[in-house]
């Protein structure tokens, strides 16, 4: 009971859970699941190099590829591009249910990678500024403190001048 409930928040609503998939579509998942798996296990000099020798495919493997590549650069301008690249696949009629469904997942992965480093700039911003506001109003209150020194200071001196 509990599995069955569950399933229903795992699919997406328009995947028709009755179809089965195509040997072409399992085979097709399973190479961008590997190619996505392959990589994982680059490091950032790895997909650099191999981003150098690639121009900005159309569609297809290349395009997954090029996302999956920028996706793994780990920094804001990466999740950019991966994110366009995961949408134009998501959105590519052509292609396989199941592949559109990966790319629409991974360009979801991506934006919230994206909204991520927005907010955590966004806050960075606030404290820098907070931070600049309670150095300013410590130099406000030692301002302060110092007149109100010299105001005393000098009533002293009237005081003991009478």
């Amino acid at each position: 009971m509990t599995i069955s409930g569950c399933s229903q928040f795992l699919l997406p609503n328009d995947v028709d859970e009755s179809r089965p998939l195509m040997v072409t579509e399992l085979q097709s998942l399973n190479h961008w699941l590997a190619v996505s798996k392959q990589v994982g296990t680059m490091s950032v000099e790895q997909v650099v190099v191999a981003l150098q020798d690639l121009e900005r495919p159309d569609r297809g493997g290349e395009l997954f590829y090029y996302g999956a590549l920028n996706q793994q650069l780990d920094r804001f301008d990466g999740w950019i591009q991966a994110r366009d690249a995961f949408r134009q696949l998501a959105n590519d009629t052509h292609l396989e249910p199941s592949l559109r469904e990966l790319a629409d997942i991974l360009l979801n992965h991506n934006q919230s990678l994206i909204n991520w480093h927005e907010r955590h700039r966004h806050l960075q911003k606030e404290l820098a500024e907070s931070v600049l506001d309670r150095e300013l109003l410590e130099q406000k209150i030692e301002a302060l403190t110092d007149l109100e020194a010299v105001i005393s200071h000098r009533k002293q001196q009237v005081i003991g001048d009478d």
